[in-house]
């Protein structure tokens, strides 16, 4: 079923002649279910992975879809993936790293991003 929504709300995507809003909100819709998705899999099969593993296989596959939708809350959303894929990580196979080191490199890739996306409004203003 959640495979099936994922078709679904792509297509409806692609497909439909709707306002570009409605279709980033359909489209951040999509990458939700495809965490769903990943989510259900995962408990089926018991494939013993790290919980890592997980989110950074979603973020991975929503990549694209945020690169071309450029939509605030999907952006939103893929942060908050990357966040806890990097957290997750540190905490499950990079035990040795110190909290500070956790933070700082938390704080540096948070801030490029801002930087990014603040010039980035700026130059299509322009």
């Amino acid at each position: 079923m959640a495979e099936g929504l994922v078709i679904v709300t792509t297509v409806l995507v692609l497909l439909l002649k709707i306002n570009t809003n409605i279709r980033n909100i359909i489209l951040t819709g999509a990458s939700v279910l495809v965490g769903v998705l990943f989510a259900v899999y995962g408990q089926i099969y018991q494939t013993g992975a790290n919980a890592y593993d997980f989110f950074l296989v979603w973020t991975i596959f929503i990549t694209f879809w945020v690169a071309v939708s450029n939509f605030a809350p999907l952006w939103l959303l893929y942060m908050v993936l990357t966040n806890t894929t990097l957290i997750l990580y540190s905490q499950q196979v990079a035990k040795d790293w110190s909290d500070i080191f956790i933070l700082i490199l938390l704080f540096i890739f948070n801030f490029i991003v801002l930087i990014t996306s603040i010039i980035s409004s700026k130059h299509k203003k322009i």
